[in-house]
């Protein structure tokens, strides 16, 4: 494997995880990657799409349609995934998936547990379980 062969598999290992912001301006995934994109800042226009990495600080599709905003898509995780969930604001939490809706992700910090956290500014996550 060479070191292009290592670099896209990163890019791509970050793709996956919603940490988008550390992938550089110009990449390329080993295979592509389900993102949610858009081109607005108000997410007017936005859809899931397979993308195959970065051009000109742009996310590029299979077809080669080129988008200004990405981010991990929800619709990938579901209720009682057990996650590490980076938020903008308030660091990193681990725990399992309890609720998933437009306005962000709530977790809960153990199976029995009643302590419930809800995630709005999601960073990036992670599928640990």
């Amino acid at each position: 494997m060479n070191v292009l062969n290592i670099e896209n598999e990163i890019y791509t290992s970050l793709a996956k995880e919603g940490k988008l912001d550390e992938l550089p301006d110009n990449c390329e995934f080993s295979e592509p990657v389900e993102l949610e994109v858009w081109n607005f800042w108000d997410r007017t226009d936005y859809s899931i799409k397979s993308v195959i990495g970065k051009f000109k600080e742009k996310y590029i599709d299979e077809n080669l349609n080129h988008y200004r905003y990405a981010k991990l898509p929800k619709s990938k995780f579901k209720v009682g995934d057990v996650v590490e969930v980076e938020s903008e604001s308030f660091g990193v939490f681990y725990g399992m998936i309890h609720t998933i809706n437009e306005r962000g992700i709530t977790i809960s910090f153990g199976k029995q547990s009643g302590t419930l956290r809800m995630i709005t500014d999601v960073k990036s996550i992670k599928k640990l379980k």
